[in-house]
């Protein structure tokens, strides 16, 4: 009703447009998104839980005497440790895969478009990874 109404004043294109959501159709592009923002997300988890530790816990505990401490510090501190533990581990192994998956697509990429001829497995293992971790070759004159 409210769009019929409105067409004259903004021509009939305008709302014919819906969200255009265009996933990637292979599996490594989505797995890598993915996994980016786990990572992303539990770092923010993790970081705001030692703000949290830091500015508002410390400076409570030390206003509360002894008896309240005793029934505050059971009851907050193994829950929210154990939230700050998974989000540090989940932070970390999502960074880590990440990592592992980018690095093996790009070594992969970097084997098909350039075979030198050597099939030794340290020489492809030190290529792959000088080119991953973006470490300069000491003979390599343009590194970019």
């Amino acid at each position: 009703m409210a769009s019929a109404a409105l067409a004259p004043f903004f021509g009939s294109t305008f709302f014919s447009f819906g969200p255009q959501i265009n996933i990637p159709p292979d599996f490594n592009t989505n797995f890598l998104m993915l996994v980016r923002w786990i990572h992303f997300l539990a770092g923010i988890t993790w970081i705001g839980l030692l703000y949290f530790f830091n500015l508002v816990n410390v400076p409570l505990m030390k206003e509360l005497d002894a008896t309240t401490k005793g029934k505050v510090m059971p009851a907050l501190m193994t829950r929210a440790l154990w939230w700050f533990r998974m989000s540090a581990a989940l932070t970390v192994l999502a960074g880590l895969a990440y990592f592992w998956q980018y690095r093996r697509r790009r070594c992969a990429q970097w084997r098909r478009l350039s075979r030198r001829g050597h099939g030794e497995f340290l020489s492809d293992l030190d290529d792959c990874l000088g080119r991953a971790l973006r470490l300069p070759d000491p003979g390599q004159r343009n590194f970019r």
